[in-house]
């Protein structure tokens, strides 16, 4: 799964980035029945639930339109938060 996250960030970097916020990490898991990729993003300012909504909307179409996932999964967009693991 650690393919499929690093194909994401790939794809996605620029765009989050245009969106005036940092990628912080991406991650593609399973938790019970259930596949979730995460988009983790932060900024100095902090991040706000329209930066995750911005984000989403401008991501969704990038993650469709490549079809890296052969399987259903829920996208979330969130901030790292305080407890954070440093990553890349």
């Amino acid at each position: 799964m650690a393919k499929v996250a690093d194909k994401i960030y790939g794809l996605i970097k620029e765009t989050v980035e245009n969106c005036g916020v940092r990628l912080w990490n991406v991650v593609f898991v399973k938790e019970g029945s259930s596949h979730y990729l995460r988009v983790f993003i932060d900024s100095d300012e902090g991040v706000s639930i329209d930066d995750c909504t911005n984000v989403s909307h401008a991501i969704d179409p990038i993650i469709d339109d490549a079809d890296p996932i052969d399987c259903s999964y829920y996208l979330e967009v969130c901030s790292p938060g305080l407890s954070r693991e440093l990553t890349r």
